[in-house]
């Protein structure tokens, strides 16, 4: 499972954030007879981070050993890997590599800085 996350973190690392959002989009929306528009699928992604911030900065944040992975590398795709494993177990509607990479490369010390802060 790792190598497999780690080749597709690689991959999506290269991607823009819209690129990646439309990623998030598809996953969201499913098989639909009337597919949406590559816009409505990254305002669909967009509009569910911004519902799942909260729980995303509780699961994602709380956990010593991603913030202590962070702080130690500034490898990124290791940082994704790492990420995904943990975004795997919460099964989230959405493909946890696509996630986790979106999440590294805005930044998960901004994203995480309330919580890490505190510590």
């Amino acid at each position: 499972m790792s190598q497999g996350y780690h080749s597709e973190s690689t991959e999506r690392l290269a991607m823009s954030e819209d690129e990646l959002l439309l990623q998030l989009g598809t996953d969201l929306a499913g098989t639909q007879a009337l597919p949406l528009l590559p816009g409505e699928l990254v305002d669909r992604a967009r509009r569910w981070l911004a519902a799942q911030r909260e729980y995303l900065e509780a699961q994602v944040c709380s956990s010593e050993s991603i913030r202590q992975f962070t702080l130690a590398t500034a490898d990124n795709s290791a940082i994704a890997v790492e990420l995904a494993k943990l975004l795997a177990g919460l099964l989230l509607p959405v493909n946890p590599v696509t996630l986790a990479v979106l999440l590294v490369k805005k930044g998960l010390k901004t994203f995480c800085a309330t919580i890490w802060e505190s510590k």
